[in-house]
C-alpha cells in the first residue's frame, strides 16, 4: 500500500490533481526505511531522482525535499542534490515561505545525524540569504537560535555575519509578539553556548542585553522559589506584567526577583546583565 502510495504521488506529480500533504511522501519512505528497507531501495531505484525531484517541485516544499533525502540512500541523495538546480532551489524557498512554513518543518537535527554532508549540500543550495529570509519571514528568534543550534559551523558564522542590528530587532518584536517561550529560548541557549560559545556571545552582540531584557519582561512566566538552593518553579499562565505594569496582577502578586531574571539570563554575558538588573523592574 506504501508504494502504491508513492507511485500515485509520483504518477500525479505534473497534472495538478493531487497536492502533496506535508508529511506524505516523507512518512512513505520512513516507513520503507524502517520495515523494509530492500523495498526502499527498489522505490527509489524504479523511479530515480527525476521523478521524485519533478513531484517535490510541482507540490512540495522544502520540508518535504529536506525529508526525501533524509530517507533516501547516500546514492539517491546525492543524484537528487546534483539535479537541483539554483533557480529550483530559489523556487522551493519562496514556496515555503509563502506556504507559511517555518524552519523547524526542516528538521535540520535529523538530517544532520543522519548525513553531515548532506546538511553541509543543504545549506549550499538554499545559501545564507535563503535560510535568513525563511527565518525572517516566517520565523522569530527562537527559529534563528535552532538554526544555529543545528547548522554546520561555517554556516552558522556565514548566517551571522548577514544578521544585522534592524533585522535582530525585528525578530526580537516578532517573538515578543508571538508570545513564544523564554524556557524554549533559555535551552536553546545552553546548547549553542555548549556547542559554539563565541556563537553565543556573538549572538548575544546582535541581540543586545536591553533586547533580551525586553523579551524576558514582556514574555517570561511568573516564577517562585521554594528554597535559596533550588531551581525556580515555572507557573502556568500570562506573564506578571509586559512592558508597561499593568493594572491588576494576573496569576500573581509578587515581581519576579533578579534570580528569576538571572535563571532564564544564565547563558548570556553575566557582565551585561549585572549592568541592568538592579534597576530594571517595573514599579
Amino acid at each position: 500500500m506504501i508504494e502504491q502510495r508513492i507511485r500515485i504521488l509520483l504518477e500525479h506529480a505534473t497534472s495538478g490533481e493531487a497536492l502533496l500533504g506535508r508529511n506524505t511522501i516523507g512518512a512513505c519512505l520512513s516507513a520503507l526505511l524502517n520495515y523494509a528497507p530492500d523495498r526502499l531501495v527498489a522505490v527509489l531505484d524504479e523511479h530515480g531522482p527525476d521523478a521524485f525531484l519533478r513531484l517535490i517541485l510541482t507540490n512540495g516544499t522544502l520540508p518535504e525535499l529536506f525529508r526525501v533525502l533524509q530517507y533516501a540512500t547516500r546514492g539517491f541523495r546525492i543524484a537528487l542534490l546534483e539535479q537541483l538546480t539554483a533557480e529550483q532551489a530559489e523556487a522551493l524557498l519562496n514556496k515555503t515561505i509563502a506556504a507559511g512554513r517555518s524552519t523547524g518543518a526542516l528538521h535540520l537535527r535529523e538530517v544532520g545525524e543522519t548525513d553531515p554532508e548532506l546538511l553541509a549540500r543543504l545549506e549550499q543550495a538554499i545559501g545564507t540569504t535563503g535560510f535568513l529570509s525563511l527565518i525572517l519571514t516566517n520565523g522569530t528568534l527562537l527559529e534563528l537560535f535552532n538554526v544555529l543550534r543545528h547548522a554546520t559551523r561555517g554556516f552558522r558564522t556565514a548566517l551571522l555575519e548577514r544578521l544585522t542590528a534592524e533585522q535582530a530587532e525585528a525578530l526580537l518584536d516578532k517573538t515578543i509578539a508571538a508570545g513564544r517561550s523564554i524556557g524554549t529560548l533559555s535551552l536553546a541557549m545552553r546548547e549553542l553556548g555548549e556547542t559554539d560559545p563565541e556563537l553565543l556571545a556573538r549572538l548575544e552582540r546582535a541581540i543586545g542585553a536591553a533586547g533580551f531584557l525586553r523579551l524576558i519582561l514582556t514574555n517570561a512566566p511568573c516564577l517562585s522559589f521554594s528554597g535559596s538552593s533550588e531551581m525556580p518553579r515555572v507557573d502556568s499562565g500570562p506573564p506578571c506584567w509586559s512592558n508597561s505594569p499593568p493594572s491588576k496582577p494576573t496569576r500573581c502578586s509578587t515581581k519576579p526577583s533578579p534570580r528569576s531574571l538571572h535563571w532564564y539570563a544564565a547563558p548570556c554575558n553575566a557582565a551585561n546583565w549585572a549592568r541592568l538588573i538592579p534597576n530594571s523592574w517595573p514599579a
